[in-house]
């Protein structure tokens, strides 16, 4: 698909012809000021990469495309890049290096307009909106969790049962200084049914996701388990206020389902997520789900009845879980608008609202008047996907700090890059 066919006003941020992506759907490329973009640059996206290989951490003039930063590390992975991320300031860019023996990453804070440079102690995966305070975990051992989010290294260390020296940290980007906030250990021993039914021997729990909501209130973390087998034992979700003393496990396996992709709301008090709804009609749910997995196998595109995504809603407790936008599927990666009235997401190229082409749709959803649109479609299919589908294009469709712009990932023209639209004429659908 060429760029002059989307129908939204659109402009690479990325630079023409070298491959790149933004950090996640949940922080900016675009800087406080929205003068600067900070992205992740690949060398070669058709192979796996090895330990020790680089990407670029590259930061340029939104208007004008002028690079005036740029440096490689090692400590990257094909989702996430090097966890590129703003402070407050324009003068305060975030992201990861690799320790001297390939085996950790660290975080980097950077001025990028002197080159000022501070490496502290631990890794940074999201950074509180005031600069002061990152939010981690064991980054290097996120291969056992999902391919294609953690950095490379040559010998990862798998997790069995709940190790007490991993889980969430808290850094102090102030004077650099890391600590445990909570340990997988305690998260066990707060709730035991986690570990009911579970040998301990034969796999762990390992923390993933963990994201600030925008007053650095509380932490959302997301743990799962994985068995030394590689099976996937599902998802937790917890909330932890930020001095540790509060934690509510709000989705466990079974309740968490089929959905996906949670987030804070503006109001920092609650969750949106694509949630698992089960349809009560269905007899005989594991035949649904089998025959659409058959069907999907030979090429006809299929979808079970017996449950569907929708897009929910709870507390930061688990409390109040509610299905907004009744009547539309849920997809992709849902954040909401500053003012809590626009939900902006995607979807996956296979799920039920896209047109099974290859593209994936951005859409806008108005909670006060329950209008929706796709904005457009956009190629989501990478040249290389990879054996654990490490290099595809997810859109992560994310909110800039004004509220009025949005970027996000795709393939038009062949090379993965980054977009850039202004949704001021949009918000009104």
């Amino acid at each position: 698909m060429d760029l002059r066919d989307c129908p939204l006003p659109l402009r690479r941020l990325s630079r023409t012809g070298v491959a790149a992506t933004q950090r996640y759907y949940d922080t900016s490329p675009i800087s406080p000021s929205g003068r600067l973009c900070a992205l992740t640059e690949f060398a070669d996206v058709d192979r796996i990469p090895k330990p020790g290989e680089t990407a670029r951490v590259v930061v340029t003039e939104v208007e004008s495309g002028t690079v005036v930063y740029s440096t490689e590390t090692a400590a990257w992975s094909q989702q996430l890049g090097a966890q590129v991320q703003w402070g407050a300031t324009d003068d305060q860019l975030f992201f990861n290096r690799m320790s001297n023996d390939g085996q950790k990453a660290l975080a980097a804070i950077v001025n990028p307009l002197t080159g000022a440079e501070i490496l502290l102690k631990d890794s940074v995966y999201m950074v509180s909106s005031c600069g002061t305070r990152a939010v981690t975990c064991s980054q290097e051992k996120f291969t056992f969790v999902q391919k294609g989010y953690g950095p490379n290294v040559p010998t990862p260390i798998r997790n069995l049962g709940a190790p007490d020296d991993d889980g969430l940290f808290v850094v102090d980007l102030v004077t650099g200084r890391s600590e445990l906030l909570l340990s997988l250990a305690r998260i066990v021993q707060l709730y035991p049914q986690m570990a009911e039914g579970r040998d301990l021997s034969r796999g762990g729990f390992y923390g993933f996701h963990a994201k600030w909501n925008s007053d650095a209130s509380r932490i959302l973390f997301v743990v799962k388990w994985v068995g030394v087998d590689g099976r996937d034992g599902g998802r937790y979700l917890l909330t932890i206020s930020a001095d540790g003393s509060e934690v509510h496990l709000c989705l466990t396996p079974e309740t968490w389902g089929r959905g996906h992709h949670p987030t804070w709301c503006p109001d920092d008090e609650h969750i949106v997520m694509n949630l698992s709804v089960t349809n009560p009609n269905v007899r005989f749910p594991l035949v649904d789900r089998v025959r659409s997995k058959l069907l999907r196998k030979i090429g006809i595109r299929s979808f079970p009845n017996a449950f569907t995504l929708r897009f929910g809603r709870f507390r930061y407790d688990g409390a109040d879980r509610e299905i907004i936008f009744g009547d539309q599927y849920g997809s992709g990666h849902p954040t909401f608008s500053k003012d809590g009235r626009y939900l902006l997401t995607d979807a996956y190229p296979h799920e039920r609202v896209s047109k099974g082409d290859g593209s994936s749709p951005i859409r806008l959803l108005d909670c006060l008047t329950g209008g929706h649109k796709t904005l457009c479609d956009v190629p989501a299919v990478p040249n290389f996907l990879g054996p654990a589908r490490e290099w595809r294009i997810d859109l992560h469709p994310a909110w800039d700090r004004s509220g009025t712009l949005a970027t996000f990932n795709a393939n038009f023209d062949g090379t993965r890059g980054v977009y850039l639209t202004r949704l001021e004429d949009m918000l009104a659908v």
